[in-house]
């Protein structure tokens, strides 16, 4: 009769145990950096997009940033936008 070679029950358990720890470790570091880059990259849409909103309103009213006053007062047609005061 041939002895067919195999791993024993232990063996197998051992090793899941040995992964098991092992991705216990390594799972929390990977969300970390995932979450990292994910914040990152909606910095780097959310700085675009105010870009663009701010050279397309520099090129609709023909003024650059420096130019814009910082008042808290409004003035014509800016005290309205849909119905709504936004002073």
């Amino acid at each position: 009769m041939k002895k067919i070679k195999s791993f024993t029950l232990a063996e197998v358990l051992i090793t899941l145990v040995v992964i098991g720890i092992i991705a216990a470790i390594t799972v929390p570091v990977v969300m970390a950096n995932h979450k990292r880059t994910e914040t990152a990259s909606k910095l780097k849409k959310f700085y675009a997009t105010m870009s663009e909103a701010i050279k397309l309103s520099e090129i609709e009213n023909g003024l650059q940033t420096y130019e814009w006053e910082n008042d808290s007062t409004c003035s014509g047609e800016a005290q309205k936008v849909s119905g709504k005061n936004i002073c």
